[in-house]
């Protein structure tokens, strides 16, 4: 995000500098907790929805089965 605000181009080795001199460590991780919020729910949707497609679908075609 901060690369985005910033006026002039800046480089990613220069962004880390910054950002480690300013804020150390902890701010590389700053923000990161909401993405991946929500990006546990959706894969364990997505994961639910694939293993219950496979079992049905096993289910009515059990010659194509490759478990």
């Amino acid at each position: 995000m901060r690369v985005q605000l910033e006026r002039k181009k800046v480089s990613a080795t220069h962004m880390l500098k910054t950002t480690m001199k300013l804020e150390g460590v902890k701010g590389l991780y700053k923000g990161l907790s909401q993405p991946l919020l929500g990006a546990v729910p959706v894969k364990a949707i997505g994961f639910t929805a694939t293993d219950y497609c496979k079992k049905e679908l096993s289910r009515s075609y059990p010659q194509m089965s490759t478990t």
